[in-house]
């Protein structure tokens, strides 16, 4: 299927590209939250473990492929529009405490849990489905059960009412 985001000669760079993506994602979080104290060394070190995992597992590769031209895409949409209202001129600090709202910060998240939910259907799709269907001979396994269980539309239903209420009384707890 052809799609805007379809560039079939970056297909033999994929490697590379995930490799470097997630390196620099993670290199980039560990010296932010200085989670192995802030050695440069040893986060370039955790980094690059966590990019080679990503490059060998490969559903984990393939999932950093879908995902993330559509986080490139959010991305690009967020700074053309504050570029957008820079060019109106609105002064830069309005639209710094702007981002720093907490229902914009949530409206963002929101996004990224859209398409990271999107991008983990399209990648694992097959083996969820295979997950609440029974096995070859016709007999329900145990895991097939759990699967069914766990993805039922109404127990999904469920979870999906009691993210919102908890993020409502969070939000109406706050105050907004």
């Amino acid at each position: 299927m052809a799609t805007v985001l379809d560039v079939g000669l970056l297909k033999f760079f994929s490697p590379i590209i995930t490799f470097v993506f997630i390196f620099g994602l993670m290199y980039g979080v560990m010296q932010k939250t200085k989670i192995l104290g802030g050695n440069k060394g040893l986060d370039g070190i955790a980094a690059v473990t966590i990019a080679l995992l990503f490059i060998i597992m490969p559903g984990a590769s393939k999932l950093v492929e879908v995902a993330t031209p559509w986080f490139i895409l959010l991305l690009m949409f967020v700074v053309i529009a504050m570029l957008f209202f820079l060019m109106l001129g609105v002064k830069p600090d309005i639209i710094s405490e702007f981002a720093q709202e907490s229902t914009n910060v949530w409206l963002i998240m929101i996004m990224l849990f859209i398409i990271g939910g999107i991008a983990i259907t399209q990648v694992f799709g097959e083996d969820i489905r295979n997950l609440t269907s029974p096995d070859d001979s016709g007999n329900q396994t145990f895991g097939s059960t759990i699967g069914k269980i766990l993805f039922d539309p109404r127990v999904l239903g469920a979870f999906l009412i009691l993210a919102i209420a908890a993020q409502a009384v969070r939000l109406i707890s706050k105050g907004f």
